[in-house]
């Protein structure tokens, strides 16, 4: 079973995606059926309102993202150029470190690739999308699969756990259901602490980066809230995002301590007070826990792996808490030893 399950992951990933969606929606799902709305109902009330926040989500995102773009494509040579002609001069006088950087050359490199690029890489996606015609109806198949596979599952989430469960041998039932418990309060604590967590975020920044007169303050702020869904790497591409606009903005170290000083500061109370109260509390997941866990399951899912490595660490706690106690239990680890002769 496990050689079939890794031979046909591609396979099987839509069923194995619906599955993790519909663990994450049944508990919505089950709250509008509690309030007497029928279970299909339900079911197409928490789907629509599922698609139209990562909409949302997306619809905000890009923008921001081109228009960074657009700015970086156009201040981008002056920048490099300022750069050159204050950062490196100030580094090699304090610090003693030389840097040489042949800034009109890059310049005109750069300009070149700006202005001439936009022809290649449309080329290069045609030809892609040519080349991976496969590969572009495969995508299409698990967008349409994954919603349809969702549906029926989530109609009949009740039943499908009633016959899973049945499987079960009647000994283990209880330890399981306790388990599983267990895990699920876990998990919904992890949902709540990180909703809460990006809310309070995106406040912070966006207020911080109003005070400090950014023209993107609204959508920076915003962004670096939703990114830090993402443990770590989510900050790390905010703050990327945003060295980048303050220095088109404000020039190559005005913007640079403007950002290090609100990002170090939202870093530091996000991490000794927001996160220990909202997050950690509620998962009870060590620092290093959760660094290790990006790390595995990034590694084994890649980007996917890294946005559940906390609820598939939390499901690996409560495995190994109950592997622990059953195995102090066991009669092999309560056996007496023998005497020394």
């Amino acid at each position: 079973m496990l050689w079939l399950v890794w031979t046909l992951g591609a396979t099987l990933s839509p069923a194995i995606a619906s599955l993790l969606l519909a663990y994450f929606l049944a508990g919505p799902t089950n709250q509008l059926e509690r309030m007497g709305l029928p279970r299909a109902l339900a079911v197409v009330i928490v789907m629509m309102a599922t698609v139209a926040a990562a909409t949302c989500a997306v619809l905000i995102i890009l923008p921001i993202l081109q228009k960074e773009i657009e700015l970086l494509r156009a201040q981008l040579p002056d920048l490099l150029a300022r750069i050159s002609d204050s950062v490196l001069p100030w580094l090699e006088k304090k610090l003693g470190v030389r840097v040489r950087m042949d800034a009109p050359t890059l310049r005109a490199w750069l300009t070149r690739q700006w202005s001439e690029g936009g022809g290649d890489i449309a080329a290069w996606v045609f030809d892609s999308a040519k080349l991976g015609g496969a590969a572009a109806l495969e995508w299409i198949g698990v967008v349409l699969l994954v919603p349809i596979l969702l549906f029926y599952i989530l109609l009949d989430w009740h039943p499908l756990c009633q016959s899973t469960m049945a499987l079960v041998p009647a000994r283990w039932r209880a330890g399981l259901s306790e388990a599983l418990q267990e895990l699920n309060a876990m998990v919904s604590g992890w949902l709540q602490g990180v909703g809460l967590l990006t809310i309070s975020l995106a406040i912070f920044y966006a207020g911080a980066l109003w005070l400090a007169n950014f023209e993107l303050w609204w959508p920076l702020g915003l962004l670096t809230g939703l990114l830090m869904f993402i443990p770590y790497l989510g900050f790390a591409l905010a703050l990327v995002l945003a060295l980048v606009a303050g220095m088109l903005q404000f020039g190559p170290l005005e913007g640079l301590w403007r950002i290090a000083l609100i990002y170090a500061l939202g870093q530091a109370i996000e991490s000794w007070w927001l996160t220990p109260k909202l997050v950690g509390e509620r998962i009870g997941l060590h620092p290093v826990t959760v660094i290790v866990a990006l790390l595995i399951f990034g590694a084994l899912f890649g980007f996917f792996g890294v946005l559940l490595a906390l609820p598939f660490a939390a499901a690996a706690i409560v495995i190994m808490r109950r592997l622990k106690v059953a195995w102090q239990r066991s009669s092999y680890f309560l056996r007496p030893g023998g005497t020394d002769s």
